[in-house]
């Protein structure tokens, strides 16, 4: 008879901007014994790795989507099914910042509108946009997720920032 599958975890299964840490549970066997567990990976849908013995758990620290799959072999030679695959999801790089428009940039008596719009990040996707403001020289107000256009209604010089934020939290 064959193995049980191998189960695979993974530290985070959520998109994230640090390394991974694999961990796999080998099959069991009642029969001859286990032999050995062995997993391996695929990086964007690329090609696969060859099969590597598992013995310890390992980092994956290459951006993008890293496939992980592992199987158990017993001492006679019979294979498991694969384990269910696993992604690891890495995004190291920041997004590319928004852009900030206004209805208008000289010195008015009426509201001004500012207008975001998201920059973008190609490998983990926008989560949001976040916006600050400071009155003239004071301190920034916290930062706030943007969702539709910010109206500037005080008097005075009103600074704006904005930022966009990916699925790994990069900035």
């Amino acid at each position: 008879t064959v193995p049980t599958a191998p189960s695979v975890t993974l530290s985070t299964e959520a998109w994230t901007n640090q390394n991974v840490t694999v961990t796999i549970a080998s099959g069991t066997d009642g029969q001859s014994g286990v032999n050995r567990t062995e997993y391996r990976t695929r990086l964007n849908s690329g090609s696969w790795t060859a099969w590597t013995r598992y013995t310890v758990p390992f980092t994956i620290s290459v951006e993008g989507q890293t496939e992980v799959v592992a199987r158990t072999i017993d001492n006679a030679g019979n294979t498991s099914i694969p384990s269910p695959l696993k992604i690891a999801l890495i995004d190291t790089t920041d997004p590319t910042p928004p852009s900030v428009s206004l209805s208008t940039e000289e010195w008015t008596n009426q509201n001004v509108i500012a207008t975001i719009t998201p920059g973008t990040d190609a490998i983990s996707g926008v989560n949001r946009v976040e916006y600050r403001t400071r009155m003239d020289s004071g301190s920034w107000s916290s930062w706030a997720t943007y969702t539709a256009p910010v109206i500037i209604e005080d008097l005075g010089q009103t600074s704006i920032e904005a930022r966009t934020v990916d699925n790994a939290e990069n900035v």
